[in-house]
């Protein structure tokens, strides 16, 4: 425990959490290209081309990843 404050540790806590369902790599690969992908629309509209271009730089490693599932 955390003395200053009386409140468990981060650590703590995580080890009395039951084990979440661990989707597999390809299905994170999707909802991360889905994600950066979403990011980027939204560095588009509002007119930032550097962010644009990094965004969209992660949703391709992704999508990359979607297409080659030994990869993940």
């Amino acid at each position: 425990m955390n003395h200053s404050t009386d409140k468990p540790s981060r650590r703590q806590q995580r080890q009395g959490r039951q084990p979440t369902r661990q989707a597999g790599p390809a299905t994170n690969a999707r909802a991360n290209y889905e994600r950066y992908s979403a990011l980027a629309r939204e560095s588009v509209q509002v007119g930032d081309a550097v962010q644009t271009e990094y965004w969209y730089q992660h949703a391709d490693h992704y999508f990359r990843m979607m297409q080659d599932p030994a990869a993940c």
